[in-house]
């Protein structure tokens, strides 16, 4: 069942009110790709008993799952459901366009999705109802969309059918994140983050989340009745630097001082009301790796924030500004 889609492919998303029961795809997404496997567990039956041939016959399902990963472009508008089910909460704040949409980690899952996946030009789709969002990762690169890949738990599958036509919101190739947005670098101004005080040029970002959830398999039935989180969330970011003077040094020296504070960047896209902000809340570096030999080549140095809640305020937020006053609309 698993499957890479090159080509004209969309999911849909839907908020369910119970686990597994399939809700209207309202929401719908083109996506770069879209892998789900349904796996069932079987074991043996534990009696002893005459075998003929190398091979036990006897067996029974103990339990069904649907995994996969979604990689989807992150877009001023139409990545809501997914931000959110990522984090876990969101507030909206403004009583006219702009919007500002805030998404902090909360509890998870903030509710379960119904996700349909148009399966290329084939006319087919399949539908994975009661879906989680385990973790994932938002990738900022250079002359690149900004990507959200995110990695699923799902209840079950329920098979293939017709395919229906997706709807999608004007502009989406309009209202993606670009890597040139970052920090206005469309005007030959190198993209920058902040943190402790000082600015830092970077080639590349990687946001990782691991939400730490895992399925409750009550007895009874094939399928996890509901998520756990199970116990502390890891928010993590990665920035890919030159290693230019000594601006890596100092980041090094701060991480052999163990310090802490807020790392932040933001993008602006083209059009008005499109705008995302990152906030990393007490990042500490965790990983600094020592610069690689090098011979006439560019030397990256690729350190490792981990982000901390504090008191009042949890150890990431995104605040995605829109025209909508919807955080889902489409």
């Amino acid at each position: 069942m698993a499957s890479t889609l090159p080509f004209k492919t969309a999911i849909g998303l839907g908020v369910e009110s119970t686990r597994g029961t399939a809700v209207a795809r309202t929401n719908w997404l083109e996506v770069q790709s879209a892998e789900f496997t349904e796996t069932a567990t079987y074991e043996r039956f534990p009696v002893q008993q005459a075998v003929w041939g190398g091979s036990r016959q006897v067996s029974y399902i103990t339990r069904k799952q649907v995994t996969g990963t979604i990689t989807v472009p992150l877009q001023y508008t139409g990545s809501g459901l997914l931000l959110k089910a990522l984090l876990g909460s969101v507030t909206t704040t403004g009583s006219g366009a702009p919007y500002t949409h805030t998404y902090t980690l909360g509890t998870i899952p903030p509710e379960f999705l119904t996700v349909e996946k148009v399966i290329g030009t084939s006319g087919r789709r399949e539908l994975i109802t009661g879906v989680a969002v385990s973790g994932g990762r938002i990738r900022f690169r250079r002359a690149q969309v900004a990507m959200m890949e995110l990695d699923i738990m799902g209840f079950k599958s329920d098979g293939y059918a017709s395919a229906p036509t997706p709807s999608f919101g004007a502009a989406v190739s309009g209202r993606a994140v670009f890597a040139r947005h970052l920090d206005n670098s469309a005007s030959g101004i190198p993209f920058e983050f902040a943190w402790d005080g000082d600015q830092y040029t970077a080639q590349e970002v990687t946001i990782s989340f691991d939400n730490n959830v895992s399925d409750v398999g009550d007895m009874g039935s094939f399928y996890a009745t509901t998520v756990d989180q199970g116990g502390e969330r890891l928010v993590t970011v990665q920035v890919g630097t030159r290693h230019v003077g000594s601006a890596t040094e100092t980041l090094y020296t701060d991480h052999l001082a163990q310090r802490s504070a807020a790392l932040t960047f933001s993008a602006t896209g083209d059009s008005s009301n499109q705008a995302v902000t990152f906030t990393c809340r007490n990042a500490e570096i965790s990983n600094m790796p020592a610069p690689p030999l090098s011979g006439d080549s560019r030397v990256i140095v690729r350190p490792t924030w981990t982000l901390h809640d504090d008191a009042s305020n949890a150890a990431i937020s995104i605040a995605v500004v829109n025209a909508s006053s919807s955080h889902s609309a489409n």
